[in-house]
């Protein structure tokens, strides 16, 4: 298979025009292309001088199309598959809500299953548990009452499937060290988030193994007086701990364009990555309906007012409404239209985070064919996941 005629973001530069050579799943090779390209072949894909991008990772994704994946439905996991797919992701974490034991054990299983299918669609590249190792203070809508402190006889058998990617925990709970440490050699990223730790805090969770901060500015501690001085918390902890990358859910309302700046000069382009934190409105939005979420374990409604996803009272957001696709324009935008950095926040950064660096996130030889095409309105027209071709439409 040969997409020709892109305008193709590889790790070193932008190539105007140029075709991208897949075998096997995999790139073969990227060829420069000059003007005018003659027309396509039989078997080969014109891109119309479309921007051709690594796919998109998503690593925090609760739901879409009124689905969520606390429900632990196989048939509405697939069809997620295939509608994230056409907006440009490749790969994903589903994302657990803080649960019970045997609720989180379930849902790993379920994951292990359709992995096992290779669904139509993009891929489940494992899970991401948010939860339940949280501090109930900053649950934000995490079910408080299923927030606790780690216990390595819950969470050793979850480590144990290699199929949990990443989790998110507030390590100043008893018996964090332990866990982190347990997480680190099973090749688990380790996330702090939904944290009251302080700034002094976090570099040492650095050195216990933390990688990564979950949905940077939201539900976690910062700068706040005590008395007469003030007192930083994770938030300005992750912001200059070098050793620690961070993800911005990007749709605009969780972290507006002037904290994604401070956080892109404190990150910088390889320790940045934008995550969706889609919840069941995403692609379904209804204003003012409400709609249940968290699985029948511990339901919850919210409700969309103005394009955002908030709780019943209206005190707080509740993930986002837009995949990662809807994100990229306004993002690349944030970025000053600089493509490769923007391929590194969407696919490379997010890839790496959870292992997987080696084979996906970037157009290079060797690399697996995930890959996003997007029109001249930097709108998604074509996804491939590993060399085939799930979602196209004219361009």
């Amino acid at each position: 298979m040969l997409i020709r005629n892109a305008r193709v973001v590889t790790p070193d530069a932008v190539l105007p025009i140029a075709a991208v050579r897949v075998a096997g799943g995999v790139i073969e090779t990227i060829d420069p292309q000059r003007a005018p390209v003659p027309p396509a072949a039989a078997g080969e894909f014109d891109a119309h001088g479309g921007t051709l991008l690594p796919g998109f990772v998503d690593l925090h994704n609760h739901g879409a199309l009124g689905y969520d994946t606390m429900d632990r439905d196989a048939g509405s996991w697939r069809v997620m598959c295939k509608f994230l797919a056409r907006h440009g992701v490749t790969g994903f974490l589903p994302t657990s809500t803080a649960a019970s034991s045997r609720e989180t054990m379930l849902y790993i299983d379920l994951a292990r299953a359709i992995m096992a299918e290779a669904p139509d669609g993009a891929r489940i590249l494992g899970v991401h548990l948010e939860g339940p190792y949280l501090n109930s203070e900053f649950a934000g809508m995490q079910p408080r009452g299923q927030c606790r402190a780690p216990d390595p006889s819950e969470y050793i058998p979850w480590l144990q499937t290699s199929i949990v990617r990443r989790m998110t925990a507030a390590l100043e709970l008893p018996g964090s060290r332990r866990l982190a440490a347990d997480c680190a050699a099973a090749g688990v990223c380790v996330s702090l988030g939904h944290t009251a730790c302080t700034a002094e805090d976090v570099p040492r969770y650095a050195q216990w193994g933390a990688k990564h901060v979950t949905h940077l500015y939201n539900a976690m501690s910062r700068a706040e007086k005590q008395g007469p001085v003030r007192v930083c918390g994770c938030l300005e902890g992750a912001l200059t701990t070098d050793a620690l990358a961070a993800e911005i859910i990007g749709d605009g309302n969780h972290v507006p364009e002037h904290l994604f700046r401070i956080a892109f000069r404190c990150k910088g382009p390889d320790r940045l990555a934008v995550a969706s934190d889609a919840t069941p409105f995403t692609g379904a939005a209804e204003e003012g309906v409400p709609i249940r979420y968290g699985g029948a374990e511990n339901p919850q409604e919210m409700v969309v007012r103005g394009g955002r996803a908030i709780s019943l009272d209206g005190s707080s957001l509740v993930g986002s409404v837009a995949t990662l696709g809807d994100m990229f324009q306004r993002i690349l935008a944030w970025l000053d239209g600089d493509l490769p950095a923007a391929a590194k926040l969407f696919s490379t950064n997010p890839a790496r985070l959870i292992g997987l660096g080696a084979r996906k996130g970037k157009i290079q030889p060797g690399f697996d064919a995930d890959l996003v095409l997007l029109d001249a309105d930097l709108r998604v027209c074509a996804t491939w996941v590993g060399g085939e071709e799930v979602g196209s439409c004219e361009l």
